[in-house]
């Protein structure tokens, strides 16, 4: 990246910056608006997705681009499950519900802990997801998180699928970070401009689309 290229990229993190600390200060001056309790579902993702951003920015500011697309791949899973909830109503909740408890039904499948040590059972989850699960009107039945992402943009789709390869490590994307030939990259994994550039897009998509949420579903 050229010394010109840097400095605009700087410029323009420090406008993104700029622009999410404003927004972020309007909600902090509002919190009274917002009701209170844990089944509040929209508002937990809300906060989530808002404070993921603003943990995306310090990452970025403090040049640590090699945990920047873990953090944004689950700040767009947990906006994408907001939008559901925006969109989609009980439906969107009921969905959430359900894959969350499926995956406590595969903790205890694994084997990986003792079912007398759970205090529910296989089939009083069954039941429980085939209760929310019956309520869902549209849709799936639980939040899959591609199928969420595709019907939402296909740059949605394409972001979700791009920053899963770094979550979980996928030898092709570690391939591209770490050479042999050049040891100096043990420290400092090459992360190119243009990954850096899209981690910022990225981030600031999610930033103005929150605030249409906000400002469209949650001020008041």
């Amino acid at each position: 990246m050229k010394i010109s290229d840097i400095l605009l990229f700087d410029k323009n993190v420090q406008e993104t910056k700029e622009y999410f600390d404003q927004f972020y200060q309007n909600i902090l001056d509002n919190l009274h608006n917002f009701p209170t309790g844990r089944n509040n579902y929209k508002n937990i993702l809300f906060f989530q997705t808002i404070n993921l951003c603003k943990e995306v920015i310090y990452l970025i500011e403090k040049h640590q681009f090699l945990s920047v697309p873990i953090v944004l791949r689950t700040t767009l899973e947990s906006f994408l499950k907001l939008s559901d909830i925006v969109n989609n109503g009980n439906d969107g909740i009921n969905r959430i519900i359900s894959s969350d408890i499926a995956e406590k039904e595969k903790i205890l499948k694994s084997g990986l802990v003792d079912p007398q040590d759970m205090p529910v059972t296989l089939a009083d989850l069954q039941n429980e997801k085939n209760k929310y699960q019956s309520q869902i009107i549209n849709g799936d039945k639980d939040f899959k998180l591609t199928h969420q992402a595709k019907n939402y943009s296909d740059y949605m789709l394409s972001a979700i699928m791009l920053y899963s390869k770094y979550s979980h490590s996928t030898l092709a994307m570690l391939q591209q970070l770490y050479t042999p030939n050049d040891n100096n990259l043990i420290f400092h994994p090459h992360i190119s401009a243009e990954y850096k550039l899209q981690y910022l897009q990225t981030l600031k998509r999610i930033i103005r689309e929150l605030k249409v949420i906000y400002n469209e579903h949650m001020a008041i």
